[in-house]
């Protein structure tokens, strides 16, 4: 079932259409890199528009994100990532490659801890806290795994132990993720861009969207 809002005019859009409004939302966001502005039509276009993405190559589809997290292994990893490349990913199976820049991290190369186990939740909380990533103000995290082509990595201490945060569950994924590997994508985007007319006792922050693909065990 798609979306319909006024923003579609109730249309069910193709891939190829959704593919547009994606790549249309992203390329506004890095004209305008810096300014961390976006309209509330934006948000909610992109919110549509990565729903509608989901589901239209197959994933079932979660309103109630508990029922979802009830399904998901704790040794899933997790990672929030940018919603283009994550579409990319799943919609034209152009792979994620987890690379270290020498420019950003140093001389050595050193690896950081770029993921999370998701473990009971904990590992989605540090995904979302701790990423950057967003279109429109929408993010995204997917879980993966059974994956060949990339390793998985412990962090020292020093990178689990920073400040008050609980970050038992990080870890230093490298090398490639194909779309086969990709369990489930979760979608947050804020409140009262998506739904600003709350029926709950206690206006939520956030709406959320769960999709999850066959292959979660």
């Amino acid at each position: 079932m798609f979306l319909e809002s006024p923003i579609t005019d109730g249309k069910k859009l193709d891939i190829n259409e959704l593919r547009g409004i994606i790549t249309e939302i992203d390329k506004e966001e890095r004209e305008n890199a810096g300014e961390k502005k976006f309209s509330a039509e934006m948000t909610k276009r992109a919110f549509e528009a990565l729903c509608d993405a989901f589901k239209s190559v197959g994933a079932e589809e979660f309103g109630n994100i508990q029922e979802l997290y009830n399904k998901i292994p704790n040794k899933t990893l997790v990672r929030r990532e940018d919603p283009k490349k994550l579409f990319d990913l799943i919609a034209d199976k152009k792979d994620i490659n987890l690379n270290f820049d020498q420019e950003i991290v140093g001389e050595k190369g050193d690896a950081y801890a770029n993921c999370a186990e998701y473990m009971g939740g904990k590992g989605l909380v540090n995904a979302f806290n701790e990423g950057w990533s967003h279109l429109g103000g929408v993010t995204t995290v997917m879980g993966f795994g059974n994956g060949d082509d990339y390793t998985v990595e412990i962090p020292e201490d020093s990178m689990v132990k920073i400040g008050d945060l609980d970050r038992q569950c990080v870890r230093i994924v490298k090398g490639t993720i194909h779309d086969k590997n990709v369990k489930f994508v979760v979608i947050r985007a804020p409140q009262k861009f998506i739904d600003p007319v709350s029926t709950d006792l206690e206006k939520k922050k956030f709406v959320f969207r769960g999709y999850l693909f066959n292959n979660i065990n």
